[in-house]
């Protein structure tokens, strides 16, 4: 799987390496073994993805993450059909898009005490694992989401700890 990434933010700041937030997601992602194809990844701010939250989830709040895959899942990892009607037989081509608030990441990086690049990262995984049918709606689907996502914190951690 790989990522394809866009700052749509009107005040690009605090800046992202874009090669760097790609490089790593790609690594975890391959790390994983999540189906291939590709994930469009766009950097926006609280105020658009207020608007998103609200229309789509009908929650008038900003959130960190949406996703939007492009197919439904029997299971996660495990298509049945390409929402647009096209088969998703072998490797699909777009999964879906993951639309990212740095506002809120970078907030909620600040209060854990972590660095923005890996709380970007995190909740970046999280969208993709919902782009590929993951979901937490029940206990059971929390802990296979969240093996995933542990999986990708100690990726992120190894990482930060071999840039020191």
């Amino acid at each position: 799987m790989k990522t394809s990434l866009c700052d749509n933010r009107d005040d690009p700041s605090p800046e992202i390496d874009l090669s760097t937030l790609g490089e790593t997601l790609d690594h975890i992602l391959t790390f994983l073994e999540l189906p291939g194809g590709e994930v469009e990844v766009t950097l926006i701010n609280d105020q658009t993805i207020q608007v998103l939250n609200r229309d789509y989830r009908k929650i008038n709040t900003p959130t960190n993450v949406l996703a939007f895959p492009h197919y439904n899942w029997m299971k996660p990892c495990v298509c049945t059909e390409n929402i647009h009607g096209i088969d998703c037989d072998g490797s699909p081509g777009l999964l879906g898009e993951v639309l990212v608030s740095v506002d809120t990441v970078l907030r909620d990086a600040d209060l854990a005490g972590i660095p923005l690049l890996s709380e970007l990262v995190r909740i970046t995984i999280h969208g993709v694992l919902h782009i590929v049918g993951f979901d937490h709606q029940t206990d059971h689907d929390f802990e296979i989401m969240n093996e995933y996502e542990i999986k990708a914190l100690k990726i992120i951690n190894l990482m930060n700890e071999v840039s020191k």
